[in-house]
C-alpha cells in the first residue's frame, strides 16, 4: 500500500494518539476511589479488584487489549462499575448507577487524572506526514467528543485534525460503521479511499464494515502481542515503521 491509494487517514485516540495506561488507568483509579468515598462498599478490597477485572484491568496494572475499557464505549465502562457495586455491594442498581455517574463527572471536572497523559511515540511526525501530502485527518473514538477534543487540546495536538467524532454523536459504537458513515458524510471524504488507524480490532471492524480501503493495527501497550487485531490488512508496532511503509523514507524500523 503507498500514500496514492488514500485521501483520508482516520485514527482512533486512545492507544493510538494517546498512551492508554498514560490517561485511562490514573482516570479509572480516581473513579474507583471516588466511589468508595461516596458510597458506603461493605468490602472495599474485593470490590476494587472486581472493578478493576470486570473492565479488563488485570493484576491491578496490566490492559487486557479486548477488554471494555480498551474497545467499549465510556457508558458501558460506566455500566459495568455500577453492576460491580450492584453484584458485589448488593446496591440498588439505580443508586448504584448513579454513584458512579457522579463520581466520573467529578474526577473529569478535576482532570487531575490527565497530567501524566502522553501521546505515543512519532504519532505527531506522523500526523504531519499525512497533512504534508494533503491528506485529510480526523480522529473517531470511543471516547465522548467532547472530552476527546480536550485531550487532544492538552496534548497541543488538536489543531492538527480536521474533525473528530465521539461515540456519543452515534446510537451504535465501534465495531459498527455508524461512526465513520457518518463522519465522511459530514466532512465529505470517500470511505473506500480512507485508511483507519487503530488498536484494537473494534477499530479495524470498523474500517471493514463501514468498507474502507485499509484497516491497520497498531501495537503500542499490548506489545509483543498481536493476536487481537484480528481484521487488521497490516499490523505496525511503531509510527516510523508504518510512515515508512506508507510515505517512504529514510527509517528502517521493523514492521
Amino acid at each position: 500500500m503507498n500514500s496514492t491509494s488514500f485521501d483520508t487517514v482516520l485514527f482512533d485516540k486512545d492507544g493510538t494518539i494517546i498512551d492508554f495506561s498514560s490517561i485511562w488507568m490514573p482516570w479509572l483509579h480516581e473513579v474507583v476511589e471516588e466511589v468508595c468515598r461516596t458510597v458506603d462498599i461493605l468490602d472495599t478490597t474485593s470490590w476494587k479488584k472486581q472493578a478493576f477485572h470486570a473492565v479488563g484491568i488485570e493484576n491491578g496494572k496490566r490492559l487486557d487489549p479486548e477488554s471494555p475499557l480498551a474497545i467499549g464505549s465510556m457508558q458501558d465502562t460506566y455500566t459495568i462499575l455500577a453492576y460491580c457495586l450492584y453484584n458485589l455491594n448488593h446496591t440498588p442498581w439505580s443508586e448504584a448507577l448513579y454513584a458512579v455517574m457522579e463520581a466520573v463527572e467529578h474526577i473529569n471536572v478535576q482532570k487531575s487524572y490527565t497530567t501524566q497523559m502522553q501521546a505515543i511515540d512519532g504519532v505527531e511526525n506522523f500526523i504531519l506526514e499525512c497533512k504534508a501530502a494533503g491528506k485529510k485527518i480526523g480522529v473517531l473514538t470511543a471516547d465522548d467528543e467532547d472530552q476527546a477534543i480536550l485531550h487532544l487540546e492538552q496534548l497541543d495536538l488538536y489543531h492538527h485534525f480536521d474533525f473528530v467524532m465521539g461515540s456519543d454523536q452515534v446510537e451504535r459504537s465501534k465495531p459498527f460503521p455508524d461512526i465513520a458513515v457518518k463522519a465522511a458524510k459530514a466532512h465529505d471524504f470517500d470511505l473506500s479511499r480512507a485508511i483507519m488507524i487503530g488498536d484494537t480490532d473494534a477499530d479495524m471492524g470498523v474500517a471493514k464494515n463501514a468498507d474502507m480501503a485499509r484497516a491497520l493495527g497498531l501495537v503500542t501497550y499490548a506489545y509483543p502481542q498481536t493476536h487481537h487485531l484480528r481484521r487488521a490488512d497490516e499490523i505496525y508496532t511503531t509510527y516510523p515503521a508504518m510512515k515508512e511503509a506508507l510515505f517512504g523514507g529514510d527509517e528502517n524500523n521493523e514492521k
